[in-house]
């Protein structure tokens, strides 16, 4: 009689770890989902090496759980009992909804036209910085818009205008003109 109430507190926690597994797993789900339907163009660290927008990013990380999600829904099947077997078949439907998002992110990755990763370099600038110098590399979009690719000794966080390729060097130049130090184009 111990031996079966052992076993039913071990299901029973086993039941209770899957759901909560489960529940994390949907808020992941709905906080990147909903960051990549809303198409959301800001980026979060404007310093880091790769600088992915937050609907990108969301679907990236989508993309990384979807193993996981599918797993956490087959225990979930598998472990937590329903009055109907088939509601049971109800705990795919976040792992569908991640496909569905995945899979919508990778075709538009692969077959639209997109400007993610087609950038021309315009000009590089190269300003004196204490006894360094630093690079920055101004990109320009297939759509028009400009992109500033920094050097990796460069911390400091500088105020520039992306309207056109004269407005960004202008905000580079005067900005180091600020420090008294100077740029050469």
């Amino acid at each position: 009689m111990k031996k079966n109430r052992i076993k039913y507190k071990k299901k029973d926690r086993l039941r209770t770890v899957v759901i909560v597994v489960n529940i994390i797993a949907i808020l992941f789900l709905i906080y990147f989902g909903l960051c990549y339907i809303s198409y959301i163009e800001s980026i979060n660290n404007p310093k880091a090496n790769l600088l992915f927008p937050k609907w990108e990013g969301g679907a990236l990380v989508l993309l990384i759980g979807l193993i996981p999600m599918i797993i956490t829904n087959l225990l979930a099947f598998k472990y937590v009992y329903l009055d109907n077997n088939r509601l049971r078949y109800l705990f795919f439907i976040p792992s569908i909804i991640t496909i569905l998002i995945v899979g919508h992110f990778l075709f538009k990755t692969f077959t639209y036209n997109n400007s993610l990763g087609k950038s021309n370099l315009v000009r590089t600038i190269r300003c004196k910085k204490d006894d360094d110098y630093l690079d920055y590399q101004i990109f320009r979009d297939n759509n028009g818009t400009y992109a500033l690719g920094r050097d990796t000794l460069d911390k400091e966080i500088i105020e520039i205008d992306y309207t056109s390729e004269d407005s960004i060097i202008n905000s580079i130049i005067n900005y180091y003109k600020k420090k008294d130090s100077h740029c050469i184009n």
